[in-house]
């Protein structure tokens, strides 16, 4: 009976750590997912100023035509609104009906709906 007592007393420092890692919250909290989106957003920023300078560099093209491509891309979801709207579905370039975002082929006639890397 003792045998069984001794190991009971070896499990127990595992279930205290099993109740401690239980009560450790299992999702990050909203101010750390911020952050890292901070971050990340600060990133791409940073990523995307260096695409730019290169393209300046190496073509010539000039921050008017920056500002111009920029409002094209921003109207062609129809609203003049500072983003692309990307939670509709998009129409099929072969049958124009519209399609799930999560298909890439469309599911009336097959054709391949996601036509860029940006898709």
């Amino acid at each position: 009976m003792n045998m069984f007592w001794n190991l009971g007393a070896i499990g127990r420092p595992f279930n205290e750590a099993d109740r401690s890692a239980s009560s450790l919250p299992s999702q990050p909290s909203d101010t750390t997912n911020v952050r890292i989106l901070e971050s990340e957003v600060e990133r791409l920023t940073m990523v995307c100023e260096a695409m730019w300078m290169l393209l300046k560099d190496k073509l010539g093209v000039d921050d008017q035509e920056l500002m111009a491509r920029i409002a094209e891309l921003d109207l062609s979801d129809g609203k003049a609104d500072g983003r692309k709207d990307t939670d509709g579905p998009r129409n099929c370039p072969g049958c124009n009906r519209p399609n799930s975002k999560r298909h890439d082929f469309c599911i009336y006639c097959g054709q391949l709906i996601r036509t860029t890397p940006f898709d």
